[in-house]
Parts: structure tokens; C-alpha cells; sequence
């Protein structure tokens, strides 16, 4: 016993003593995918990284933003969409540069070519710079860091080129209508994927995207004896596209009911109406496939957490778990929020639901 946790599984599995009681109640299963079904950590951040890289060619601070960086900015609960995330990054990124640089950088995304510039930057400033980005990160991934940028470029007299900048790059409601989620979803899924999810060749030259990169966190035993406890009540709730999940999960739909699961980026490409109303933290989803029946919603990052919390004030049956390895930061944030389990891996749920046989 570690407080209010049993710990099992040789500190594998830390189970709420309240959520013990009615662990035998769950009904369904709502699983989050990347982090918890798929390794992803390598690909999402090294495309925001080179996303960033791409669009800031002339100027070596970007360098600057690294792994670190990335996980601090997802740690704020706000940011599931790595398109919101790396368009944040990239509007902070521009209120580090002098009006001179800002012309510059305009000029290289205008013309899509190699400006040399000499850009020198103190990397203690750029960390006191980044805390204070992140300390306006609210609730909104996209107006928020729009207004930080406002008011840092109206002090330094480059506001009219934040607007031309933005205008460029785009907000990133969309890969029609935004370069950034265009150049994004070029280097993260590759020449032949962009062209079957978008039926156009990607604006940049690449072949091998990396999705490739990408692994499997769950194994087909843990599939076999949830399916055998939960039958056809697993389901989906992710930010990336139904194409992006079978092209690694082959037989997805021999496992989870598909038709009823939320894949939002297949939602926000296809203009679904107020798509807010579904990406992550929002309850809706979650709430939607959960249709009043308890439910242990399965993710791995704080926004996951928040997103089941805001269900749970609607309905009391809505619990989660949190996947995390023994030393991550994100444990410690789940253990000191009194989540229902926290366990180190997917496979770890048969475990858990060993005497749920039905």
C-alpha cells in the first residue's frame, strides 16, 4: 500500500483503493492511442522539430526547441494536436527575432528558398522566454499563444509581420488552408500517405515519413483477453486518422468498434462543424461512447486526464487510467491526482480485469 494506492504487478500496476471496488463494474473501454497503443513518442516530436526546422531555415535558434521544450509545452494539458502544438512553438519562435529577421524569414517562406542570416541568441533568455510563453497558455492551444505573440511583436514593432507570418504559415485548422499542417503532415506521414489521405502530392520533397518509425505498445494477447472480458465494447478516442491507426494495427477493426470510435483528424479534414466541440480535453466524445455505462477511459498525458475529469462531472461513471513508465513526471502528476489506476503499460489491463472474466 503506497496511500491511497495497492501496488501489484511488482509496482507494474498501482490501483485506487476507491476505483478497487468497482473495477469489476467496468463496462467498456475507451483507449487513447498514441502513448498508450502506439509508440510515438520519437515521431511526433522529432516532425514538430523538423516541422520548426523547416520553417525557420535561415535562423539556427531553432535549435532551441527540443524534446524538452516539446514536453513541457504538453505538459500545460492544452495541446493533443501537434498541429496546434508546433504552430504555437512556431509563433513563439517569432517573437524571438528582430523586425530585420522577421523580413528575412518572410522573404525565405515567400520564395521557399536559403536566406544566410547572422542570428545570435542567448539560450538563458530563451528559457526565460519559454517559461513566460507557457505561463500564458490557458485553456485555448491557438488563440492563447496568438495573444502572447500579439503582445510581444507590438512591443517590438514586428506585429504587421506576425500577421503576415501567420498568414503564410495559416492557423492550423486544416491541411487546405494551413503550409505549417501541410509540411507537418508531408514529414510525418510520408510521400505515398499524403497522397492517398490527400489525394495531392505533399509540397515538400520526402519519401519515408515518420510514421515509419513507429511501434506498437500493445501485443495481440492483451487484444485477445480484453476482447474475450469487454466483447465488442472497446473504442477509439484519438487525434489522428483512421488510415494513420490501420496502417499500423492491421486488423483494428477485428478488436475495436470502429464505426462508433473518434478519430479527429479525420474530422477536422472532413469540415466537421465545430470540431472544438470534439477534440481533446472536451468531454463529448468520451462521453458519447460511454452512453451511460461505466467506463475506464485509458490514456497518458495530463489533457488525457483533464478530459476525464470533465466527463466525470457529467457523469460518475466515467473513470481512467494513466499510462506511465516508473519514472516518468507524468506518474507523479497522476499520483498526485488520485487517478483511478495508473499502470506502466497497456498490456498491463488483463491484469487488472484477471477476475472479469463475463
Amino acid at each position: 500500500m503506497i496511500g491511497n494506492y495497492i501496488r501489484l504487478e511488482n509496482g507494474k500496476v498501482y490501483l485506487h483503493k476507491s476505483f478497487m471496488e468497482i473495477v469489476d463494474d467496468i463496462e467498456c473501454l475507451v483507449f487513447d492511442c498514441d502513448g498508450v497503443l502506439i509508440n510515438t513518442n520519437n515521431s511526433y516530436r522529432k516532425t514538430i522539430k523538423q516541422t520548426l526546422s523547416f520553417i525557420f531555415k535561415p535562423f539556427p535558434q531553432r535549435k532551441f526547441i527540443g524534446y524538452k521544450e516539446i514536453e513541457k509545452l504538453k505538459f500545460t494539458g492544452i495541446y493533443n494536436n501537434d498541429w496546434d502544438s508546433t504552430y504555437a512553438l512556431a509563433l513563439f519562435l517569432f517573437t524571438t527575432l528582430s523586425k530585420e529577421q522577421t523580413k528575412e524569414l518572410l522573404e525565405w517562406l515567400n520564395i521557399w528558398r536559403l536566406k544566410v542570416a547572422d542570428f545570435k541568441f542567448s539560450k538563458n533568455e530563451f528559457k526565460l522566454e519559454f517559461e513566460s510563453f507557457l505561463e500564458s497558455l490557458n485553456t485555448d492551444p491557438i488563440n492563447d499563444p496568438e495573444k502572447y505573440s500579439i503582445n510581444v511583436c507590438r512591443e517590438k514593432g514586428t506585429f504587421d509581420e506576425l500577421k503576415e507570418f501567420i498568414n503564410i504559415i495559416g492557423r492550423p485548422t486544416n491541411v487546405q488552408q494551413s503550409l505549417l499542417a501541410k509540411i507537418f503532415d508531408s514529414i510525418y506521414y510520408g510521400k505515398k500517405l499524403f497522397q492517398k489521405i490527400y489525394a495531392t502530392e505533399p509540397p515538400i520533397k520526402i519519401l519515408k515519413g515518420n510514421i515509419e518509425i513507429e511501434r506498437l505498445h500493445l501485443n495481440k494477447r492483451t487484444l485477445s483477453l480484453l476482447k474475450e472480458i469487454f466483447n465488442s465494447k472497446m473504442y477509439l478516442l484519438t487525434g489522428r486518422s483512421r488510415i494513420s491507426i490501420q496502417y499500423k494495427m492491421k486488423d483494428i477493426e477485428e478488436y475495436f468498434d470502429v464505426k462508433k470510435s473518434f478519430f479527429i483528424e479525420d474530422m477536422v479534414r472532413e469540415g466537421f462543424g465545430n470540431v472544438n466541440l470534439f477534440k481533446k480535453p472536451s468531454p463529448t466524445p468520451l462521453l458519447n461512447l460511454a452512453d451511460d455505462q461505466t467506463t475506464l477511459y485509458v490514456g497518458d498525458s495530463a489533457e488525457d486526464l483533464i478530459l476525464a475529469k470533465k466527463a466525470k462531472e457529467v457523469s460518475n461513471k466515467i473513470y481512467f487510467a494513466g499510462v506511465a513508465k516508473p519514472n516518468d513526471r507524468i506518474r507523479i502528476y497522476f499520483m498526485e491526482s488520485n487517478t483511478d489506476l495508473i499502470i506502466s503499460s497497456v498490456n498491463m489491463l488483463p491484469k487488472v480485469f484477471k477476475n472479469s472474466i463475463r
